[in-house]
C-alpha cells in the first residue's frame, strides 16, 4: 500500500522534492536497501541541516547496518550545530539515548552527559524520559 502511494507521489511532478526523497528512504529501508536509505536520507540533511526527520532516520538505518557510532555521531553533530531546534525532536534524544545504551557500558555516563546538555536549551516541556534514564 505503501508502495502505492509513494509511487504515485514520485509520478506527480507538482510533489515537493524533499518528500519524494524521504519516501525513497523510507521505501528502501522498509525493503532492507539500508544503503539506498543512506544516501537519500544523507542527501536530504546536506540539503537542510534542520531536517531532523532525515538525521533521526538516517542514524536509524546505521543502525540496523550496525554502525553505531556513525549513528552516534550523525545525532551527536545534529544536537550541536541546532541544539535549540533538534530539543523539539524526541524521537532523535530517544534513539541518541538507545544507542548510547546498545554501544557502551558507561551509556548511562553519556545519557546523563545528554541531559546536562539538554537541561541548557530545553524549556519545561521536554519529556526527559525520551532519555531514557534510570530510576534507581
Amino acid at each position: 500500500m505503501a508502495a502505492k502511494h509513494f509511487a504515485a507521489v514520485a509520478q506527480d511532478p507538482t510533489a515537493d522534492a524533499e518528500l519524494k526523497s524521504l519516501n525513497k528512504a523510507m521505501l528502501a529501508s522498509a525493503d532492507g536497501d539500508w544503503n539506498t536509505a543512506i544516501d537519500e536520507l544523507k542527501q536530504l540533511a546536506v540539503d537542510d541541516p534542520e531536517n531532523f526527520v532525515a538525521v533521526n532516520n538516517m542514524s536509524v538505518a546505521l543502525l540496523s547496518q550496525g554502525r553505531i557510532r556513525e549513528g552516534i555521531r550523525v545525532l551527536e553533530e545534529a544536537i550541536e550545530a541546532s541544539p535549540s531546534a533538534v530539543l523539539a525532536a524526541e524521537p532523535l534524544l530517544f534513539n541518541l539515548s538507545t544507542m548510547y545504551e546498545l554501544r557502551s557500558a558507561a551509556g548511562v555516563d553519556k545519557k546523563r552527559n545528554l541531559l546536562i546538555e539538554v537541561s541548557k536549551w530545553a524549556g519545561d516541556g521536554l519529556r526527559v524520559t525520551c532519555l531514557k534514564m534510570p530510576t534507581n
